[in-house]
């Protein structure tokens, strides 16, 4: 098997999706508690296992009804593995929403209600066409959605897992971690609707690219990570802890963007979702 092969299989199931969270949720912790920026291994994979869960859930839908013909336009291949493997692949949801659940109860007994509200969220935030006005529709609504989701997860999982975070002395930085992972999902947020162009556009998703073109979404990307990076390196400096831990994670955006950019690619969402994981294993094994 390639690596292309590899790498768009894993996105199929949404493995990387599941790193892409693990990798936000250690910018969070980092921001939250930069002398300790390493996310618990009960936290990582719960966050791991539900966005593998919710993930999973959009592209099989819970029936035929649910189905887009937008995504089964921007992605034949996904499709057709979603449609011929079905069960299992909702089995699979099924399981990793559990597992989810389970693990979240190693820290606190309000886990299983965030997998019910993450469930709940992925079905209204992107319910079958002709039944309401869609948030997955609505140009910019959609990838603060997105955004905002990342935030909450990631801010519910470090408040219920640290009970000492439910402090004023806390809050600042709980601001200052969630606008820094709001803007880093927004702009990848923009950046993986380049994929998704020829489906979007015909069917009136109005997203970043389908109105403002390639060039402004890339632009947009590039602020906003950049801004993500100042702001990050920033807050960890002014903690006293090392800054190679800020420069590898805001730097590593902002240089792996260009590099995206730079290269055409046809799918940039396999190796936008990775990039982000890959830049949390480093910033532990640095931190370590």
């Amino acid at each position: 098997m390639t690596l292309r092969a590899l790498t768009f299989a894993l996105d199929h199931l949404a493995i990387t999706n599941g790193l892409y969270y693990v990798g936000v949720l250690t910018v969070m912790q980092a921001c939250v508690t930069p002398s300790r920026p390493f996310p618990g291994w009960w936290e990582s994979g719960f966050v791991a296992c539900l966005a593998v869960s919710t993930y999973l859930l959009d592209r099989v839908k819970p029936g035929r009804r649910f189905l887009d013909p937008a995504d089964q336009l921007a992605h034949p291949e996904r499709s057709v593995f979603m449609y011929r493997y079905a069960l299992p692949v909702r089995g699979l949801c099924l399981s990793t929403g559990l597992a989810a659940a389970l693990i979240g109860l190693t820290f606190s007994g309000l886990a299983p209600l965030v997998v019910i509200g993450a469930w709940g969220g992925v079905l209204y935030y992107a319910r079958p066409r002709g039944t309401g006005w869609r948030p997955k529709d609505a140009f910019v609504i959609k990838n603060l959605c997105v955004s905002a989701a990342a935030v909450a997860l990631c801010l519910t999982t470090l408040l219920l897992a640290d009970p000492a975070l439910w402090s004023t002395d806390a809050f600042a930085r709980l601001a200052g971690g969630a606008i820094i992972v709001g803007l880093i999902v927004l702009g990848d947020a923009a950046l993986c609707d380049l994929d998704d162009v020829a489906g979007d556009a015909p069917f009136g998703t109005r997203t970043i690219p389908v109105v403002r073109g390639r060039r402004a979404t890339w632009g947009l990307a590039h602020a906003m990570h950049f801004a993500a990076a100042v702001l990050l390196v920033w807050l960890i400096i002014s903690s006293g802890v090392p800054d190679r831990l800020g420069w590898l994670i805001g730097g590593g955006l902002v240089l792996t963007n260009i590099c995206l950019q730079a290269c055409r690619l046809r799918s940039y969402r396999p190796w936008i979702d990775g990039r982000l994981g890959l830049l949390a294993v480093m910033f532990l094994l640095v931190a370590a």
